[in-house]
Formats: C-alpha cells, sequence, structure tokens
C-alpha cells in the first residue's frame, strides 16, 4: 500500500510538471507570435504609408485608407497585450463611469447609424471608478463595437451598472442573432470565433475579445458573456473599487 501510495504521488507530480512545462511552452510560443506578428504589421504599415501618396488622386483611395486603418487598430491592439504581457504599469484615476460609456458610443456613431441601432445608457446618476481611463474605455468600445456587429438592423442595446462596496459590474445588452451555448466558452480565446445561426466570421472578433479579457484582468476585474442563440448576448464587465459621486 504505501509502495502504490508513493507511486501515485510520484505519477502525479509528473503530470503536474507535464501541465505546467506545457503552460510555459505555450506562453513562449505565444509571446513570441505577438513579437513577431507585431515587427511584420510595423514593418507592413510603413511600406503601405510610402506607397500611399502614389495613390492620392486615385478613386480607390478610400478602400485604401480603410484597409491601412484596419491593419493600424490591429496593430495597437499588438503592441498593447505586448506591453500588459511585460508587466508595464498603468497610471489610474478616478473618472465618471457614465462619461466614459458615452464616450465609447460616440466613437461608433457611424456603426449605429448604418444599422440604425440605438444604445441607452441606463446608468442612473454619476458612478466613479478609479481605473485607467483609456484601457476601461477601449473594452468597453471593443463590447458595444461586438454589440452592433451582431445585432439585426433596427436593434437596441442597453448599458447598465451596478456598484457596491469592492466592485461594478457593468452589464452590455443586445438583442442580436446570439451565441450556441456550447461557443460561449471559446469566445475569450485567442483568434478563437463562435457559430450561430449568421457564422461569426468578423475580423479581429476572436483576438479583440481576447484582448478585453486580458485588459479586464489586469485592471482587476474580469469579462464574462451568456448568451440565447436568437434572442441576444449579454456581456458583464466587472471592474474594481467604485464609489458613488
Amino acid at each position: 500500500l504505501v509502495l502504490r501510495n508513493h507511486r501515485i504521488r510520484t505519477q502525479q507530480k509528473k503530470q503536474q510538471q507535464t501541465l505546467i512545462d506545457n503552460e510555459h511552452a505555450i506562453d513562449t510560443a505565444r509571446n513570441d507570435f505577438i513579437k513577431r506578428a507585431t515587427t511584420a504589421l510595423q514593418i507592413g504599415l510603413v511600406n503601405l504609408a510610402g506607397s500611399r501618396n502614389k495613390l492620392e488622386a486615385a478613386p480607390s483611395i478610400r478602400f485604401f485608407d480603410e484597409g491601412y486603418n484596419r491593419f493600424n487598430a490591429i496593430l495597437e491592439r499588438f503592441l498593447l497585450l505586448g506591453q500588459i504581457q511585460a508587466g508595464s504599469t498603468i497610471s489610474a484615476e478616478p473618472v465618471d463611469l457614465s462619461d466614459v460609456i458615452n464616450s465609447a458610443i460616440a466613437s461608433i456613431d457611424t456603426a449605429l447609424k448604418e444599422k440604425a441601432v440605438t444604445i441607452t445608457n441606463d446608468i442612473k446618476g454619476a458612478v466613479e471608478v478609479k481605473q485607467n481611463r483609456d484601457l476601461l474605455e477601449f473594452v468597453i468600445k471593443s463590447v458595444l463595437d461586438n454589440a452592433v456587429k451582431f445585432s439585426n438592423s433596427g436593434g437596441a442595446i442597453s448599458v447598465k451598472a451596478d456598484p457596491n462596496n469592492k466592485l461594478i459590474s457593468i452589464e452590455i445588452t443586445d438583442d442580436g442573432v446570439g451565441i450556441p451555448k456550447d461557443k460561449l466558452i471559446q469566445l475569450f480565446k485567442p483568434f478563437s470565433r463562435a457559430d450561430s445561426a449568421i457564422q461569426f466570421n468578423y475580423e479581429g472578433l476572436g483576438f479583440s475579445l481576447f484582448l478585453d479579457k486580458i485588459i479586464t484582468q489586469y485592471m482587476g476585474g474580469d469579462i464574462q458573456a451568456t448568451s440565447s442563440q436568437g434572442k441576444g448576448t449579454k456581456v458583464v464587465i466587472t471592474t474594481a473599487p467604485t464609489r458613488a459621486i
């Protein structure tokens, strides 16, 4: 019995070490990919910017600019991810949550008008959050942007907040196509996408939600999603600390 227990403990230790080694290998490969992708995007965008003058008068310049801005947004996300994973410190200051949300809504005004989607900021009164405003607004804008993409034309999105002594929960709910239950677990993994009645093939979705997860955890919170296929999705962002103004 003693020998058997010793053998079991030895096997368990080996299994644990294997898991640790695999996790380390995954982290190393991911960080290497981020570095290489960031460098490639930076070089590519510099070359593209140098070619723009040649197309200044071309009718297709608008498409060139749209593509350039899309890749530049991806580069900014990679740079941000690299800074966070490198352990860079961020400054935090008291910010008005309602103001942050209104700013995020204003930044996607064009997308809202194109799909005739309305967003309601249901936060009553002002709530102060001690966080890095840029990172918090980045996450809220990212979630709102995805909510608009997967909303039906003429759809509605609501934003609510539930503060307590330690955390604040920001709820962003849409009435769009929804996500199958078995796909929800994949949403916050890098470069994964979910399938529904409509193929979730919008560029950048998998990476944006993965980055949102990292940022919220970096800020001391988290992000989770619940959904019902064909009935919409609710994303809850938690962050701390908060107090009513």
